[in-house]
């Protein structure tokens, strides 16, 4: 019996309390990382999702859809990582839609960071088991959902 059963706390207050705190040592350690790249972890995860999409151009839209982000905050970060020259947009068959997609310098940034970030969810998951993974990622995207 956990200490929150003897205690008679509701589940769901032990499930926020252990979420809010797993997510407070991610983010830490995310954040330590990415101290000294120039970029934030929101515009990292959009410049990955670039790198990774198949034609490695993205709209807004496709961002806003497919990131952590909303969309006057992708606009804002595509205009603060194209200043940084890491990212470009061009205007594709329909001048209304316009593609970001990453420079050099911005897929070479994505590349150096993408070892040590992959090595640190490593860490973080190391008392985890693949199946475990699978059902605790089944679980965040269920809750996810609005």
């Amino acid at each position: 019996m956990s200490e929150a059963q003897k205690m008679d706390i509701p589940i769901e207050n032990v499930t926020s309390k252990n979420l809010k705190r797993a997510y407070n040592i991610m983010h830490v350690g995310t954040n330590r990382l990415f101290k000294n790249t120039g970029i934030t972890v929101a515009q990292f995860d959009l410049m990955e999702t670039i790198l990774l999409s198949k034609d490695q151009a993205l709209s807004v839209q496709e961002l806003t859809e497919k990131t952590i982000c909303l969309q006057p905050n992708i606009t804002r970060m595509v205009a603060e990582l194209e200043g940084a020259g890491l990212v470009m947009r061009k205007s594709g068959a329909d001048r209304r839609i316009v593609m970001v997609q990453l420079t050099p310098k911005g897929a070479e940034m994505v590349a150096t960071i993408q070892k040590p970030l992959f090595e640190f969810h490593l860490s973080q998951y190391k008392n985890l088991t693949i199946e475990e993974l699978h059902l605790f990622n089944a679980m965040l995207e269920k809750l996810a959902q609005p």
